[in-house]
Formats: C-alpha cells, structure tokens, sequence
C-alpha cells in the first residue's frame, strides 16, 4: 500500500507539471500492482485526460489512506 500511496503523490505532481512521460510511467507502474478500484477510477480519469477530477481522487484517496 505504501508504494502505491507514494505512486499516487508522483502522479499528482506530475500532472501538476504536465509531465506527460512520467504520468504514463506511474500509470504503468500502478497498473503492474494490485490496486482497488479507487485506483483503478483515478487511472481511468487520466485516460479521459480529466485531469482535475484526476488530481481530487488521488488528493482524496491520500487522505483516506495516510
């Protein structure tokens, strides 16, 4: 879970920075790990290039699991 968590907050920085290569690196990186639907929703966000309710996911989701 901590790796996924740590997963996440990469994710949100890199969509804060538009950085398009390592959003597709952690959305890998996820996808190769056992996730719950949660993170399953916030991966399928980002392929719907929904950035912003991308971002509020992971925001809650840390919240939730820190």
């Amino acid at each position: 879970m901590d790796q996924i968590l740590k997963r996440l907050e990469i994710l949100k920085t890199s969509i804060s920075i538009e950085d398009e290569e390592l959003i597709n690196l952690q959305i890998m990186k996820l996808s190769e790990m056992d996730i719950d639907d949660a993170v399953k929703g916030i991966i399928d966000c980002i392929g719907d290039q929904n950035y912003s309710n991308a971002i509020t996911n992971i925001e809650s989701y840390l919240s939730k699991h820190s």
